[in-house]
This record gives C-alpha cells, structure tokens and sequence, in this order.
C-alpha cells in the first residue's frame, strides 16, 4: 500500500516537472521570437505587415485543411484504440468519445467548409460507433471474451 502510494507521489512530480519543463522552452521559443522581430523592425521605419482580405482567407483556409487532417487521424487513432481496449474498463469509454469528437468535427468540417468526404473521419466515426456498442455488449453480458 505504501510502496503504490510513493510510486503515485514520483509519478506526479514526474508530471508536474515535465510540465514546468515544456513551459519553460516554450518561454525561451517565444523571447527568441520576440528578439527577432524586434530586430528585424528599424528604428525609424515601420514595416508594414498588414495582409489583403485574400490572403487572410487563403492563410485561415490552410490552417483549417491541416486542423481537419489532424483531427480526422486523432478521431481514427482513438477509435481504434477504443476498440481494441474495450475490456479494459468502463473508462475506455472517453476514447471512444474522443474519437466520436474529433472525427464528426472533421467530418462535419470537411463537408461544410470544403464539400469533400473524408474517408478516415467517417471510418473514425463508424469505429467510434462501434466501440461503444461492443463496451454496452461487453458490460451487460451479451458477449464474452475467449481469452
């Protein structure tokens, strides 16, 4: 009972330290940034860096095209993953949700905003769908494990 204990207690510091850490290279990434762009402007002269109606919208609409990408392949990966840990405990249940998530959002963007079918947030989807039936089946009784 101790020995758990302890290991939860070094296992959270381990956690709050790495923490602190990305925290901290963070702060030095974003003064190397603040430096550089402090030196790049003149003294006298203002740079003007004000972007065209256009070109905001062709730089948000990339942006979007890689949010959607990633959250289709986050959605699939969590859906497997539920999936295939469904035995586990009833907790595998927030996998599955996390995969429903992110794969309807990229589903639901991908048809809104670019008229496309994505194939990995439908696949996502319907895994995520299924995760769940197989933790209902699992939990009530309806089927069991051969191992």
């Amino acid at each position: 009972m101790l020995l758990s204990i302890l290991i939860l207690i070094f296992a959270f510091g381990v956690l709050v330290g790495t923490f602190f850490w990305v925290a901290r290279l963070l702060a030095a990434r974003s003064q190397r940034q603040a430096a550089a762009m402090a030196a790049s402007v003149d003294a006298g002269a203002v740079v003007e860096t004000a972007l065209t109606a256009e070109e905001e919208a062709a730089e948000e609409l990339e942006r979007t095209k890689t949010g959607v990408g990633v959250n289709a392949t986050l959605g699939l990966i969590l859906s497997v993953l539920a999936c295939l840990l469904f035995f586990l405990s009833p907790l595998t249940l927030v996998l599955s949700a996390a995969g429903l998530w992110f794969s309807a959002n990229a589903l639901w963007l991908g048809f809104r905003r670019f008229s496309v079918f994505i194939g990995r947030a439908a696949l996502g989807t319907v895994l995520g769908a299924a995760s769940v039936g197989l933790h209902f089946g699992y939990r009530t009784g309806q089927f069991t494990l051969p191992f």
